[in-house]
Order: structure tokens, then sequence, then C-alpha cells
């Protein structure tokens, strides 16, 4: 887990951020780091993303999985940089994100696009996550939240 970093590069052509998504929802995988890095030349960011899955069934085996997104920036500006927003492979839910940097602070809001079929365990609540401690994040794990 990582501490909660932000850098603004002066010549406005570059933003970086990293740490670990809180929500006041219950997260499927509460633990994981972020790592995002916004171009402005290519209007576009990678984002990695590490996360703790917990095994179940019978092997009961705890694993790393590690996710590596390319979003499309939509709009670049001296106060915020906002994403295209992404769909995920199922086709349930889309993100977008927007990095506000005035107060230099990450915040993702995940919409359900689709509650049918293999989607319909998905909850139709829009989810905002922001990025931040990653040690608050194991502490509001540890709390069961």
């Amino acid at each position: 887990m990582t501490s909660y970093f932000f850098y603004d590069a002066d010549s406005d052509d570059y933003v970086s951020a990293e740490g670990s998504w809180l929500s006041t929802t219950q997260l499927a995988f509460p633990i994981q780091t972020i790592k995002m890095d916004c171009w402005k030349d290519n209007m576009s960011c990678i984002v990695a993303t590490t996360t703790l899955v917990e095994g179940t069934g019978s092997l009961d085996l705890n694993h790393l999985d590690l996710d590596i997104d390319y979003e499309g920036i939509a709009t670049w500006s001296k106060e915020e940089i906002k994403t295209v927003p992404r769909s995920t492979v199922t086709g349930c839910v889309e993100y977008a994100t927007v990095i506000d940097r005035k107060s230099e602070t990450v915040t993702s809001t995940r919409r359900t696009i689709s509650a049918e079929g293999d989607c319909s365990v998905i909850q139709e609540e829009s989810v905002v996550l922001t990025l931040g401690d990653g040690y608050e994040r194991i502490n509001l794990w540890r709390q069961g939240k």
C-alpha cells in the first residue's frame, strides 16, 4: 500500500497521482493501490492497479492482480482533467475520473450501465471513489468497511 501522492508538473503537460481508492460504499476489492500518469500531449492516462484478491473455494489462495488501463482525456484545463468514460469488459459499469488540479484530488465515479443478466449482481447506485492514503484503506478494511 502507498501513501497518497499528487504531482502536477509546472509545465502543464503531466500529472501523476498514486494511492488507494476510498469510498463510503463497501468495495468488492478493498485492498488495492493505484498509480495514474497523465500526459497532455497525447491526451491520455495510464492507470496501473494492483489488487489483493482473496481466495475462495477449495484452494482459498490469495493472489495479486495487476491491471493496466489506458484512459482517454476528454478535457484538460488548469483547473481539472476529465477522462472519457470507460466501460468495463463485462459492459456492466463505466468509470469516469476527474483530477482536480487546484485541490490535488482524484475522484472516480462508477455508473451502472446495465443490470441485466450477468450484471444483475451490480448495485444500480453510482459509487464515488476518492484516491487517498493506502494506510487509511487498510484501516477501513480491518474495520470491515
